[in-house]
């Protein structure tokens, strides 16, 4: 059995960094080594109070991994390089149960997403680009995406790339994508009276609420990252609803949103973990940290 002390963020209220030794490995669970982690849209809703969290919690869900240990079945994936999925059986990585932000870290087998080849940081972006090509192929003819945020981002270059025609993007902060080269929707008045499907990303009711009154559609598709409870039925005919977490596996899309991402996404190297806590609040589409070797 390993034992090894680590550092990780810690949310319980407020911010703070703890150090301890790793616990033991549990049936099923395995033991990282924290190489990069995505820093974004989840960490700064937790820090700025705008999703419930049972604290304290450590924070982060999008990761590269080193397995140290391995405590599970086929595969073993001890000494391997893996990814994380921020979603799974027991709910998400750094809301219901503890997250990835750390240099050593502890989780279920069930949140590792994939192996990967090496260590590349943009790596920590695979699973979420793969949810949102899922979003993207759930759609289908006239479509609007609802959000300022990494996700309605990702989902409108996947839709783009897939349909091979441009989705409108609906999103009124016009803090966000300023840099972006297509211009977001930022009035609804310029939304049309109806769409095919409309794909909602955010978490804002009020966003949200606005929306439905001024456009209909046939398909409403909910992204589980938004974090909607409810949404609003303004309209009393029938429409299918899908509410998803899943993910697509399209090499090919995932490459070519990648290549963007890359141009948006900054990545940072740091030597401690205690220097990602100034990320953590920032709005925008977030950042890659990169633990020095």
């Amino acid at each position: 059995m390993i034992r090894v002390r680590y550092k990780h963020i810690v949310f319980n209220g407020t911010i703070h960094v703890e150090e301890r030794d790793a616990l033991p490995v549990r049936k099923n669970e395995v033991l990282g080594k924290t190489l990069s982690i995505y820093i974004g849209f989840l960490e700064s809703l937790i820090v700025n109070g705008l999703i419930p969290v049972n604290p304290p919690k450590i924070l982060g869900s999008y990761a590269v991994l080193r397995i140290l240990e391995d405590q599970g079945n086929e595969p073993n994936y001890s000494g391997r390089l893996v990814i994380t999925n921020p979603y799974g059986e027991k709910g998400f990585l750094g809301i219901q149960i503890d997250g990835v932000l750390g240099t050593y870290v502890s989780l279920p087998r069930t949140y590792i997403y994939s192996e990967v080849s090496d260590k590349n940081p943009y790596n920590t972006l695979i699973s979420l680009i793969d949810h949102c090509i899922y979003l993207a192929e759930k759609a289908g003819g006239s479509t609007l995406i609802v959000g300022c945020n990494i996700y309605s981002l990702t989902t409108f270059y996947a839709y783009t790339f897939i349909h091979n025609t441009y989705p409108d993007l609906y999103c009124p902060d016009k803090n966000i994508f300023r840099k972006i080269k297509f211009k977001p929707l930022r009035n609804l008045s310029e939304l049309n009276s109806s769409y095919d499907t409309i794909i909602l990303t955010s978490p804002k009711h009020s966003i949200i609420d606005n929306v439905l009154k001024k456009s209909m559609s046939k398909q409403l598709i909910i992204s589980k990252f938004s974090f909607l409870k409810y949404i609003p039925l303004n309209h009393l005919e029938e429409f299918n609803v899908i509410y998803t977490h899943q993910t697509s596996k399209n090499p090919v899309i995932r490459e070519k949103i990648m290549k963007i991402l890359k141009k948006i996404i900054r990545v940072v190297e740091i030597d401690d973990v205690e220097k990602i806590v100034s990320y953590l609040s920032r709005a925008g589409l977030g950042v890659i940290v990169k633990f020095s070797a």
